[in-house]
């Protein structure tokens, strides 16, 4: 799979309001498991708070199974950012980007990750070097 996955994809893995998107980014998760998919911590804490917000408890406790099988699992591939990391978002910081994607693609050119799986293409088609796949399309 060699792309990240963007926190937006495991929300709608576990959320089915929207059934199309609900299916297709199951099927990316999955995929995540089987192939060597790149997740950042930062994507893994996000899924998690927004699932406290957005969804039932029932649901909430399935996004805890999710969130700790993808950190526990040998096949995604975790990355972090580093104290590097923050330092580059800080400078390069400007207000038409948003703080935290800044940070996941400096964090995506650290490791050497160019692809990410998300619905959010209109914040990361701003950044070089990395292609912005949204499987929704």
């Amino acid at each position: 799979m060699n792309a990240l996955i963007d926190t937006n994809i495991l929300f709608y893995a576990l959320d089915n309001s929207d059934s199309r998107k609900h299916k297709i980014a199951k099927e990316l998760v999955k995929k995540g498991f089987k192939e060597n998919a790149y997740i950042s911590t930062q994507n893994v804490s996000e899924f998690y708070y927004l699932c406290k917000r957005k969804l039932t408890m029932e649901q909430l406790e399935n996004a805890k199974l999710v969130a700790l099988a993808v950190l526990k699992s040998s096949n995604w591939i975790k990355i972090s950012y580093s104290e590097n990391t923050v330092w580059n978002v800080i400078q390069k910081d400007n207000p038409k980007h948003d703080f935290w994607d800044l940070l996941i693609y400096f964090t995506m050119l650290e490791q050497g990750v160019t692809k990410i799986f998300t619905e959010n293409e209109k914040d990361f088609n701003q950044f070089s070097g990395i292609e912005v796949i949204n499987p929704f399309k």
